[in-house]
């Protein structure tokens, strides 16, 4: 048995594709200690692993980061100030642990530097696209790198700083996004990753990481009718005004349509909720998509992995981050449609979603997809990896 730590980034799209990789470890006779936000603690530790979190420091920076997340220099800066918090004080800890190697998620610097300061060796998590992959830079990403350039003065002071505190060199913005480690652990396939064959040796593509979620919630739909499912994701979801053309779009069809709204909105703004509508603040999103004709998304890389597993095509509607990157990508494979926020409204979302419906090539190209997913191996193709990658490095 060896002892192993995971450093997240305390995001459900970032936690959620490592915990059935975490819960397989554990199963496999491993130690694992993982660090992550108070939000998460719960589900770390039905997968037998030991939380451990971040603590009360972090709180002022991911206050700041609320609401910033298209403001992608800006939150480079912070990721270098949650290095000069974390750091120090998990450098500590594990000195007492005397972890084996150590597990961190791509967007985790601290995690990096934690294991070339302890020589240990080192498995990166990758639950976006692998950036830098000879692709050209997305439009949309460009532009808001231009509108965020105001805080490149300050992301060049800190990374300084942290290169002096850590003795390291000075890390680039280029690096926040590719902090590569000898093994890298990717929960797509080569097929649905741009440019994979410009990839170099330790890339595993294991597919997305899905395993039995504890959900509480369980829904009854008819089964008669084509299912309609919509989300935004966890941050992004605050959007009364997307609601109510949703409701536009699909009222008096024959769609059944599950809208999971989640916790920011207030339910008693949603008015004149249609019949065939069923809106909650959370729901069991496999079993949802096990179900679904068609998925209306921001595009997060976890939630279209999911829905490309179970073959569902999709209107992708980015918002912020990689997810134009995700929204072309599904396009370009013919898998879905790209759709602009600006263009979102009820006549844009019900022409799509007939044309979707209507033409089974967007069924088909999905199901190409999902069967890449599927023969990736899973999880537990990556804990093989993980292994395979310790045992020649212990």
């Amino acid at each position: 048995m060896s002892k192993a730590v995971f450093f997240s980034l305390p995001a459900h799209g970032h936690v959620n594709p490592s915990l059935s990789l975490v819960e397989e470890l554990v199963k496999r006779g491993e130690q694992v200690i993982y660090y992550t936000s108070p939000e998460f603690k719960h589900r770390v530790e039905q997968t037998g692993a030991q939380f451990r979190t971040y603590g009360k420091k972090l709180e002022p920076l991911s206050r700041e980061l609320e609401g910033k997340h298209g403001n992608l220099i800006y939150i480079s800066a912070c990721f270098l100030q949650m290095c000069q918090i974390i750091i120090p004080e998990a450098l500590t800890q594990l000195e007492a642990d005397q972890p084996d190697y150590i597990l961190y998620d791509s967007m985790a610097l601290w995690g990096k530097i934690i294991a070339a300061k302890m020589n240990l060796p080192a498995v990166c998590s990758i639950t976006t696209f692998v950036m830098g992959a000879g692709q050209l830079p997305n439009p949309q990403i460009l532009f808001s790198l231009i509108k965020d350039i105001a805080h490149i003065g300050q992301f060049n002071d800190l990374s300084k700083q942290v290169a002096r505190e850590f003795d390291i060199a000075p890390i680039s913005l280029k690096e926040m996004f590719t902090n590569k480690a000898d093994l890298n652990i990717v929960y797509t396939s080569a097929f649905f990753q741009p440019n994979s064959h410009l990839l170099k040796d330790g890339y595993k593509f294991i597919g997305p990481s899905i395993g039995a979620r504890n959900d509480k919630d369980s829904l009854d739909f008819p089964e008669n009718k084509p299912l309609i499912y919509i989300s935004l994701g966890t941050i992004f979801n605050n959007n009364l005004e997307f609601y109510n053309e949703c409701f536009k779009a699909f009222e008096n069809t024959e769609y059944q349509v599950v809208l999971s709204v989640g916790k920011m909105i207030n339910m008693a703004a949603l008015k004149n909720v249609p019949a065939n509508f069923i809106v909650r603040r959370h729901v069991p999103q496999l079993e949802v998509l096990q179900r679904a004709s068609l998925f209306i998304t921001h595009g997060g890389m976890n939630s279209v992995n999911e829905a490309l597993f179970f073959d569902v095509p999709l209107i992708v509607i980015p918002m912020s981050a990689d997810q134009p990157i995700v929204a072309s990508r599904v396009k370009e494979l013919g898998a879905g449609i790209y759709l602009e926020k600006r263009r979102a409204n009820h006549r844009n979302l019900k022409r799509f979603s007939k044309l979707i419906l209507a033409d089974e090539s967007y069924k088909n190209n999905s199901w190409i997809i999902g069967d890449s997913f599927r023969k990736s191996g899973g999880y537990r193709q990556g804990v093989d990896e993980i292994f395979a990658y310790k045992n020649l490095s212990l």
